[in-house]
């Protein structure tokens, strides 16, 4: 997608957000947002693409603050671009995997399906018992 289409997007996204006439909810499903910028976008309530790596990335980077091993997580996803979720699901369930799975789940929508979807749930509510 080019940077002049996806800034349209966004700023109708923005737009939809703050209730202003003509602002539609942005689409990014089916997005290539490969080596987009999306660092100052406002992508509340945005659909995504769960196969996106830049978008992914940017919503972990986003929550990780300065945490370096979060920041990292972020940016392997980001790199990765030849992992699927087959190969993420495989992972060692460490404290980063089970934080970016409680950032994650926010996103999901009830119509979202599929393991890695089903991965996230689970990973985040055993991540919320766990700190109980």
């Amino acid at each position: 997608m080019d940077k002049t289409r996806l800034d349209n997007i966004l700023a109708k996204h923005r737009d939809w957000v703050y209730g202003v006439k003509g602002g539609v909810r942005a689409d990014l499903s089916r997005a290539d947002l490969s080596r987009a910028n999306l660092s100052g976008a406002d992508l509340s309530r945005a659909d995504l693409s769960w196969q996106s790596h830049d978008l992914l990335a940017e919503i972990l980077r986003r929550e990780a603050g300065d945490d370096i091993k979060r920041r990292s997580f972020a940016g392997l996803i980001l790199v990765s671009r030849d992992w699927c979720w087959s190969t993420w699901l495989k992972l060692e369930v460490t404290a980063e995997v089970r934080w970016a799975a409680s950032v994650l789940v926010k996103w999901v929508k009830p119509e979202d399906t599929g393991e890695h979807i089903d991965a996230i749930k689970k990973l985040a509510a055993e991540t919320v018992e766990a700190v109980k």
